[in-house]
């Protein structure tokens, strides 16, 4: 894979657009529909806020350069403090 058009992930980006905070609520409701445990209020907005945070991510590369890549790690040193997707 060609990484020269890569970048970090944009953990910071937010929205009020209606239709990307309706997306995100429904993938959050598809996630927490497939665990064994029920997500709480507070875990299924997390999760909502972390998808829109994805879609407005994909948005933004696109929108700046349709050969951007984007890539998640799924290592769990990642998502810890001072991890890369630590916010």
């Amino acid at each position: 894979m060609n990484f020269d058009y890569s970048r970090r992930n944009r953990v910071d980006l937010r929205t009020d657009d209606h239709c990307v905070i309706s997306l995100a609520g429904e993938i959050a409701a598809e996630i927490g529909g497939t665990r064994s445990r029920r997500y709480t209020r507070a875990e299924l907005e997390e999760c909502k806020r972390h998808a829109m945070i994805v879609l407005l991510d994909l948005k933004t590369a696109w929108d700046s350069s349709q050969k951007l890549s984007i890539g998640y790690s799924r290592g769990k040193a990642n998502f810890e403090r001072d991890g890369c997707y630590w916010d």
